[in-house]
C-alpha cells in the first residue's frame, strides 16, 4: 500500500526504508550511490535479471538484498604501469633502495615491484615482452575471459589474442579508447 506521502515501505539489506512509489530498482540503486550495471538484486527471494532493473518497480513490503561489485564488475585487483628498459632488473636499486618497494615478481623479461602491504600498488620494468609488444599498463582481473568478451562486444581492437602463457597467466592485449595498449591478465593457480 502506498502511504499518504506517496512512499512505500521496503527493506534493503535488512534495513527499513521508505521510498517514492513507482521507483525502479535501477533508480533505487542510483539513490543508494550504486551503479545499476554493477549490482545483483534479490527481490523477495528471487533474483532480478540485471537487464530488467530499469523496468521493475519497488512495491510496498519488498524485501531486497543488493550486492554491489567493486572494480568495474570484472574484479580488477590491480593496475600496473609498465616501463621498458634493455634490462628488466635495471631499476632494482631505485625501486627497492630509494622507494622502498619489494620485488614482487621476476622473470627473465620482467621485474615487478610493489608497495609493502599494498600489493595493488605496483610498477613493472619490462625488457622484452614475449608478445613482441609494449603494453602501456597491465590490469589484473578476476575473469579475463569475461573481460575479453566485453572488449570484443564493444568492438575494441584486440592486439594480442587471449593466450595461456607458460608462466601461469591468461591474458590478452587490447587498444583502449584513448590509444593505450592494455595487457589484461588473470593469474592462474595450478
Amino acid at each position: 500500500m502506498t502511504h499518504t506521502d506517496g512512499t512505500v515501505s521496503i527493506r534493503v539489506n535488512g534495513e527499513h526504508r521508505r521510498v517514492v512509489a513507482g521507483l525502479t530498482l535501477a533508480e533505487l540503486a542510483a539513490d543508494l550511490g550504486l551503479v545499476p550495471e554493477k549490482i545483483a538484486v534479490e527481490r523477495n527471494l528471487e533474483i532480478v535479471p540485471r537487464s530488467t532493473l530499469g523496468q521493475v518497480q519497488v512495491e510496498d513490503g519488498d524485501e531486497l538484498e543488493i550486492v554491489h561489485f567493486v572494480g568495474g564488475g570484472m574484479g580488477a585487483s590491480r593496475i600496473v604501469p609498465n616501463r621498458f628498459a634493455d634490462d628488466s632488473a635495471a631499476g632494482r636499486a631505485f625501486f627497492t633502495d630509494v622507494l622502498g618497494l619489494d620485488l614482487a615478481m621476476e622473470l627473465d623479461f620482467i621485474s615487478t615491484y610493489c608497495a609493502p602491504g599494498h600489493h595493488g600498488a605496483q610498477i613493472s620494468v619490462i625488457a622484452n615482452d614475449p608478445s613482441g609488444l609494449k603494453p602501456d599498463y597491465s590490469v589484473g582481473v578476476d575473469d579475463v575471459d569475461d573481460c575479453h568478451a566485453r572488449a570484443v562486444a564493444q568492438e575494441l581492437e584486440i592486439v594480442y589474442p587471449l593466450t595461456d602463457e607458460p608462466w601461469g597467466v591468461r591474458r590478452f592485449f587490447v587498444r583502449d579508447t584513448v590509444g593505450g595498449l592494455a595487457n589484461i591478465v588473470e593469474h592462474r593457480t595450478s
